[in-house]
């Protein structure tokens, strides 16, 4: 059972993605104890080891990320761009995607517009610079 976060430590560099699920449950759970920041950051930790897995998450798991996101969303520029992060690594919905990327004016503007644009179908792709 996790007790903290930092117990991700006892697993393997690159889990597997019910572990993952695991510890997304946990952060949003204890997201009420700890600034919004600290918990996209953990998220956005969690969406690395998810794109390490190679595969897209389960529709259930980016439900819950994307749930979490949409209750806690700000137009603030580190925001935005954590929510682009998280939304790349596990693979979200275009059109929330898009929504965050209408909003954001920061410096990786453009990193982020290839993301979508190299993303065909609903979601974006977090695969398709190795399919190039």
């Amino acid at each position: 059972m996790i007790q903290k976060f930092e117990d991700l430590n006892n697993y393997e560099e690159y889990p597997s993605e019910g572990v993952i699920e695991e510890f997304i449950d946990f952060v949003i759970k204890n997201s009420v104890n700890e600034p919004l920041m600290l918990t996209l950051d953990k998220l956005g930790e969690l969406g690395d080891k998810q794109w390490h897995c190679y595969e897209e998450p389960k529709m259930h798991v980016k439900e819950k990320v994307k749930a979490f996101l949409s209750s806690n969303w700000t137009n603030e520029s580190d925001f935005l761009e954590q929510i682009l992060v998280v939304s790349y690594c596990f693979a979200l919905d275009k059109v929330f995607y898009q929504k965050a990327l209408d909003s954001y004016a920061g410096e990786h503007y453009k990193h982020f517009e290839k993301d979508l644009v190299n993303s065909p179908g609903e979601n974006i792709d977090p695969y398709w610079t190795m399919r190039k």
